[in-house]
């Protein structure tokens, strides 16, 4: 009964803990999300960390081999993360500054809070298949270069998604809206680009 209740204890006291941020260093051989050595401090972000992806590194995460999730994720300039295989799912808000890869129909990028396409960032969608799911709104900010010649971008969800465009490079391939209960996408009166 003894070993119930610590067991009891230590489950209450981590759940208890707060998100961590997880940096990836890329220090394995593979860069593959699903490792426990290419994030500092050491363990494979759960859905609760913010995950900084920085630039000046050999090597990149991907998602070739296993699943990858989130809370926050920040793409710095210069970096890069590669959906192929495996989903990505981003709990909260997503910030590239850097590229995004999507390289296989089977791997989804699923963003529950904003994704913003900063200054610098690129997307490069090399297959037809490949989503971008986004549950809230979408920005691409000035001198963003996202050219989707591939794939879609696919507001999902229960609440209203606002798209701003504020880069005349921004191309998008193909825009499904499937909004249950009545909200539906809509372009925010300050987008100063058309798409």
């Amino acid at each position: 009964m003894r070993t119930f209740f610590t067991i009891l204890a230590v489950l209450a006291l981590a759940a208890s803990l707060p998100a961590i941020t997880k940096t990836w260093t890329g220090a394995e051989f593979l860069m593959e999300w699903g490792l426990d050595g290419n994030w500092s401090p050491a363990g494979v972000p759960t859905a609760s960390d913010d995950v900084i992806i920085p630039s000046g590194l050999g090597g990149y995460p991907t998602t070739a081999f296993s699943p990858g999730v989130c809370n926050n994720l920040t793409i710095q300039s210069g970096a890069r993360v590669t959906v192929s295989g495996n989903h990505l799912t981003v709990n909260g808000a997503m910030t590239n500054s850097g590229e995004l890869r999507m390289t296989s129909a089977n791997g989804q990028l699923t963003v529950y809070g904003t994704l913003t396409w900063a200054s610098g960032s690129t997307a490069n969608i090399t297959n037809a298949s490949a989503t971008i799911n986004c549950r809230s709104h979408v920005n691409f900010n000035y001198e963003s270069n996202v050219v989707m010649a591939m794939g879609y971008l696919n507001f999902t969800g229960s609440t209203w998604s606002y798209l701003t465009n504020h880069s005349d490079a921004t191309e998008l391939n193909t825009v499904t809206v499937a909004k249950t209960g009545g909200p539906a996408l809509a372009f925010r009166s300050n987008t100063s680009s058309p798409l």
